[in-house]
């Protein structure tokens, strides 16, 4: 299976070099990238994965969870590589979760621009210095 029209084919011609070092093509000939198998199957994966959100709440409660187990597992080998790596990927989550919860709060927040008149801009000091001579 590895003829030029499989996913599996890669052309080393056109992959060895940028395009504009390449010798032997014709002027306005297109290089063209060839997906592996495994890439076109994770590609088509992220396509099908089309699932609903969580709601906010949950996640926090998912990533509280995941980052007191991975404190935990690294509180036991606190020199373990794997287990700080794990704590900082929960941790993570978890500032992530906290920042949508923040964008969250500042839309609810946000007073409606109707209901609130403009307030002039007032000049800046050495404009308005300006102004008076």
């Amino acid at each position: 299976m590895t003829n030029e029209n499989s996913p599996a084919y890669t052309d080393t011609e056109t992959m060895s070099a940028p395009p504009s070092r390449k010798r032997g093509r014709k002027a306005g000939e297109i290089a063209t990238l060839h997906l592996d198998e495994s890439a076109s199957e994770a590609f088509a994966a992220a396509q099908e994965n089309t699932e609903a959100p969580q709601p906010t709440g949950v996640r926090l409660a998912d990533c509280a969870q995941k980052l007191q187990q991975a404190y935990d597992v690294w509180a036991d080998n606190m020199e373990g590589e794997a287990s700080t790596r794990d704590l900082s990927a929960a941790l993570h989550g978890l500032r992530r979760i906290t920042s949508r919860i923040e964008i969250e709060m500042a839309a609810m927040a946000a007073p409606d621009p109707d209901d609130e008149p403009l307030r002039p801009i007032p000049a800046p000091v050495h404009r308005a210095a300006r102004q008076l001579m």
